[in-house]
């Protein structure tokens, strides 16, 4: 599903991906990599599924935002705390994630 951000202006500079930990649920870490702001679209990305699979594991969801009409980049993942000891290491696999993903 997507959702609509801002207003569409125009080519938007490409934010550098930056793992951050923003909340720890009973179930998941959510990492932002990248402001939502930076973005006039986001969507869930069920096409990554598959690569978040094989770095983070089963139950991983991947958010990623629209720069333009031909870019989209990873905006936030959520990691399943079974597969991270803690939020550093929820950011490191992200890192791996986004790194496959965006290569």
């Amino acid at each position: 599903m997507a959702t609509s951000v801002g207003a569409d202006e125009g080519p938007r500079p490409e934010p550098e991906p930056r793992p951050e930990l923003v909340q720890t649920t009973d179930h998941f870490y959510h990492v932002r990599v990248r402001p939502k702001e930076s973005f006039a679209q986001l969507r869930t990305s069920p096409g990554d599924a598959e690569v978040a699979r094989g770095v983070i594991g089963d139950g991983c969801d991947v958010r990623k935002g629209r720069l333009d009409a031909e870019t989209w980049l990873v905006e936030s993942v959520l990691v399943p705390r079974y597969a991270a000891e803690d939020g550093t290491e929820a950011e490191s696999l992200t890192d791996d994630l986004v790194d496959r993903i965006e290569s």
